[in-house]
């Protein structure tokens, strides 16, 4: 079976389980969730608080949670909205 069609499937079962995935595409979810992490990226309310998180100032600890939050969006993107057709592209022989 082709990687993009196995993609596929694997994307319809899991959005099953989440309503808002039934109601947008996959691409449009990770453009929302892409903008969310755009804005929240730009910290200011962290800039002048001394607290400390787990021995490090909170400012390092939201980013190091943001620097989580988009690796995990990236591995999202790949696994549930990469375009299909550069899989098909890629999987086919040179004999044809």
């Amino acid at each position: 079976m082709c990687l993009a069609k196995s993609r596929l499937d694997e994307t319809h079962a899991f959005s099953r389980n989440l309503p808002l995935l039934t109601i947008l595409p996959m691409n449009a979810v990770i453009w929302i969730i892409f903008g969310l992490l755009f804005v929240l990226h730009h910290d200011f309310w962290w800039w002048n608080d001394p607290t400390l998180v787990w021995g490090v100032p909170v400012g390092l600890a939201w980013h190091c949670g943001y620097s989580v939050a988009a690796s995990l969006l990236w591995l999202a993107a790949i696994r549930y909205a990469w375009p299909a057709e550069q899989e098909e592209w890629a999987e086919q022989s040179d004999a044809q």
